[in-house]
C-alpha cells in the first residue's frame, strides 16, 4: 500500500510522517519553484493568535504535539531547530494589557509582565505585556529540510516534480497550502523581510505586529509579516519595507543603529473557508484534502497530520476489507 502526498511543508511532511508510522509507503511529490508558506514563516509556535487572542480549548493538545515532534526532529537531524525557547509579546494598548492580564489569571502557563517588570527581565523598555514561557521560536527553512530528510531516512522518496500518473497509489494526499484546490480555501500573501542588524535592543522572539525573530546566520533576523488579501503576484516586493518603518517606531529602535534590509520573501497561507480549523477532507475515491493551516502552521501540523493519516489508513482499510469480502 502506498500513497503520494503532494506538497512539502509543515502539513505534508507531518502527514507523510505519521502514514510512514503506521507502516505505509509514502512517495512525496514538490517541484520546488518557490518557497512555501512553512518555510517563509518567522517560525513562532504559541497558542495566543490575534489582537485579543483566546486559548482554542485544544490547544495544550496541539501545542504538546508540535513540541514533541519538532524535538525528536531536532535530535534526529542532529543539528538545532529550535532558535529560542519562551516568546514575549508586547501589550500595545491599554485594552491589550488588560485582556492579557486576563488571561494569564486563567492559564498559568504564561506570565504578565508590568513595564517596569518587562524592562527589568529585558524583554522590553516600553510595553508591559505576556511573557509565554513554553512558546518557542523554530528556524522554519532548517525544519522544513529537517523532516524532508528524516522522512527519506525512514523510507519515503522524493520527487522534486508534480504528479503525472496517480495509478500507482491506494490515495493521493494533497496538502499545497496556497496552491489548493479554488473553492476550499481562501488566501492571503504573507511577506517577511531578511535584516542584518548590529544591535538589537529588546529581547527576541518578540511576537507583535510586525514581529521579529532569529535566523541561523550571525546578526540576521526574520521580521513579518504581511497579511495582503489583495496583490498582483506572489512575487516579494518593496511594500514589505514597511514592516522595518513599524517595528523601529514601535520598539522606538535608534535610527542610528543599522538595521539593512537584506532579502524579502513571500508566500501564499491557505485558511479555511468557514472553519477555523485545518481542513482534511475526502474529495474522491482517492484524494483527500489537507490544507488551511494559515498563520498556524506549527500549532497545527502535529496534531491534524496524525489525525489525517489516520482517517486515510482506516478509509484504506475499510475499502481492503471490503474488496476481500466482494473476492470471496
Amino acid at each position: 500500500m502506498k500513497v503520494a502526498v503532494l506538497g512539502c511543508g509543515y502539513a505534508g511532511l507531518s502527514a507523510a510522517l505519521h502514514l510512514l508510522e503506521k507502516g505505509v509507503k509514502v512517495d512525496l511529490y514538490d517541484p520546488k519553484k518557490r518557497l512555501s508558506a512553512s518555510e517563509v514563516s518567522t517560525g513562532f509556535l504559541h497558542p495566543y493568535v490575534g489582537k485579543f487572542p483566546r486559548k482554542p480549548k485544544q490547544a495544550d493538545e496541539w501545542m504538546y504535539e508540535a513540541t514533541s515532534l519538532i524535538v525528536s526532529i531536532e535530535k534526529a537531524y542532529g543539528k538545532p531547530l529550535i532558535a529560542a525557547k519562551g516568546i514575549f509579546r508586547p501589550a500595545l494598548f491599554s485594552a491589550q494589557e488588560m485582556h492579557f492580564l486576563r488571561l494569564s489569571k486563567k492559564d498559568h502557563s504564561i506570565r504578565f509582565l508590568t513595564k517596569e517588570e518587562s524592562q527589568k527581565e529585558g524583554f522590553s523598555s516600553f510595553y508591559p505585556g505576556l511573557w509565554m514561557e513554553e512558546g518557542m521560536q523554530v528556524y522554519s527553512k532548517r525544519y522544513v529540510d529537517a523532516l524532508l530528510q528524516i522522512l527519506i531516512r525512514k523510507g519515503a522518496q522524493f520527487f522534486a516534480s508534480t504528479l503525472d500518473d496517480t495509478g500507482n497509489y491506494a490515495a493521493i494526499i494533497e496538502a499545497m497550502g496556497g496552491d489548493s484546490k479554488e473553492g476550499y480555501i481562501k488566501k492571503n500573501k504573507g511577506q517577511t523581510l531578511k535584516i542584518k542588524a548590529d544591535h538589537i535592543p529588546f529581547h527576541i522572539p518578540f511576537l507583535s505586529h510586525p514581529h521579529l525573530s532569529k535566523t541561523e546566520e550571525k546578526d540576521v533576523y526574520l521580521i513579518g509579516s504581511t497579511y495582503e488579501k489583495t496583490y498582483q503576484n506572489i512575487e516579494p516586493d518593496s511594500s514589505a519595507d514597511q514592516l522595518l518603518i513599524d517595528l523601529r517606531k514601535q520598539t522606538k529602535s535608534n535610527s542610528s543603529s543599522s538595521w539593512d534590509i537584506v532579502g524579502r520573501e513571500a508566500a501564499f497561507r491557505a485558511y479555511p473557508l468557514e472553519q477555523k480549523e485545518p481542513l482534511i477532507e475526502k474529495i474522491s475515491q482517492k484524494k483527500w484534502l489537507f490544507t488551511g493551516l494559515g498563520s498556524k502552521g506549527l500549532l497545527f501540523h502535529a496534531y491534524f497530520g496524525r489525525l489525517l493519516a489516520s482517517k486515510v489508513t482506516a478509509d484504506l482499510a475499510l475499502h481492503s476489507e471490503r474488496g476481500s469480502k466482494v473476492q470471496r
